[in-house]
């Protein structure tokens, strides 16, 4: 991740902030399933069908991690 973080910096790269990327957000980034190629579904969901609200789930339902459904970045 350091050297990621050197060489964003080089390249001119900055963050949505508009700083530059640390070694800790490098590696949040990376850790995510959807850069290695996988999915993790029914991370949020629908609470009410009438007023759509989206919801994160924390376990109120189950959720399916799927292996290798796209190409891993």
């Amino acid at each position: 991740a350091e050297q990621t973080e050197k060489k964003l910096e080089e390249m001119g790269v900055k963050s949505y902030t508009g700083g530059h990327f640390s070694n800790t957000s490098i590696r949040q980034i990376l850790r995510q399933e959807r850069y290695t190629g996988n999915t993790l579904f029914q991370k949020t969901y629908i609470e009410n069908h009438i007023s759509h609200k989206s919801k994160l789930n924390r376990g109120e339902l189950p959720m399916f991690y799927a292996e290798n459904t796209h190409p891993a970045i």
